[in-house]
């Protein structure tokens, strides 16, 4: 690792110029990283997943857009390399999740301890690498929203996403009812064996079966995904006063709802932000969150499948990898 004058590192990082859906703004470029100051620690990134925030950011349609030039990648594991003065229960070699928009594509960066989460003796640093976006999410959907209890039903669209997989493990964890809408029939057989209670085709064809099915199951809230003809699937499962959550636009259909679905049934429909609810999370309130999700990863009940790992020198292959619709699972970018 060479050395800067500052005495610091020099970090190979992702570098964003411009924004374009042609990945032209973004590149790598070397950075020297100065020691850290008091409440501080230098992290040495070890893998990072691309999500689709990473590339709506890159293509300038994401809620947020960073002031250019910037680093970017909104999740990752790292490992403590130095720690800086009036830095409380980190150590040097300990494993954290960065969390509050510290950039992850990056090799080594300097972070606010504060921002830095624990994370035990990982199994996998590969998959610890993917818990603050996706699993955080699904914990976020549901505890956040409607207080549900034992028994209760929710109903979600894109079960085999890794948002939809996390909702189906803390829910059984929780003993709450999953019922799942997936794209294909081969799915069914695989959401089953994660824990769903239930299972149908997210299609025209099956509305009949949904519609039996939510009587008897009669889903207090549920999570769109998806959008469009699949958005109104979920809430025609709801029951009368149900939630309806969109934290999702993968059809980039907009979300409908009909006026009887407003009137009669008193459904209410909003939208969920993880980085809206992080902003304003108390610290306390995203461990209590990742104390919930930690044992389930460490069971493996928490699992997101991983298509291919590129190192960081390749990530223009990488992002057009994670555009793929043939893709089966998460691109990881190896920062070691």
């Amino acid at each position: 690792m060479p050395s800067n004058p500052d005495s610091g590192l020099t970090s190979l990082s992702s570098w964003l110029t411009d924004f374009g859906s042609d990945d032209s703004g973004i590149g790598l470029k070397e950075l020297s990283i100065s020691s850290p100051d008091a409440g501080e620690v230098i992290l040495d990134f070890q893998f990072a997943p691309v999500n689709p925030a990473d590339l709506n950011t890159i293509e300038g349609t994401y809620g947020i857009k960073p002031a250019l030039p910037s680093p970017i990648g909104s999740e990752g594991i790292a490992k403590i390399l130095q720690v800086g003065s009036a830095v409380e229960g980190l150590h040097e070699g300990d494993m954290v999740l960065p969390i509050k928009s510290v950039p992850c594509w990056q090799q080594y960066a300097v972070a606010r301890a504060e921002a830095c989460y624990l994370v035990h003796e990982p199994h996998s640093i590969e998959q610890a690498s993917m818990l603050t976006v996706n699993p955080l999410t699904a914990w976020c959907l549901l505890s956040q929203i409607v207080k549900l209890e034992e028994g209760d039903w929710i109903i979600q669209n894109a079960a085999t996403s890794g948002v939809g997989r996390a909702v189906i493990a803390i829910a059984q964890s929780l003993g709450i009812k999953t019922m799942n809408l997936v794209r294909r029939e081969e799915s069914i057989q695989e959401i089953k064996a994660l824990g769903a209670d239930m299972v149908l085709l997210d299609s025209h064809e099956t509305l009949k079966d949904l519609k039996a099915w939510s009587k008897e199951a009669a889903p207090r809230l549920g999570f769109n995904a998806v959008g469009g003809d699949s958005a109104v699937r979920v809430a025609q499962a709801l029951a009368p006063g149900g939630t309806h959550v969109t934290f999702g636009a993968m059809g980039l259909k907009p979300v409908t709802a009909s006026n009887g679905q407003l009137i009669f049934k008193d459904l209410r429909f909003q939208g969920f932000w993880l980085t809206r609810w992080g902003g304003s999370a108390k610290r306390a309130q995203v461990q209590a969150a990742l104390d919930s999700i930690l044992p389930l990863f460490a069971n493996e009940q928490i699992q997101t499948p991983v298509s291919k790992v590129y190192p960081l020198s390749q990530m223009n292959d990488a992002l057009q990898a994670a555009r793929s619709k043939e893709r089966q699972g998460k691109i990881l970018l190896d920062l070691r």
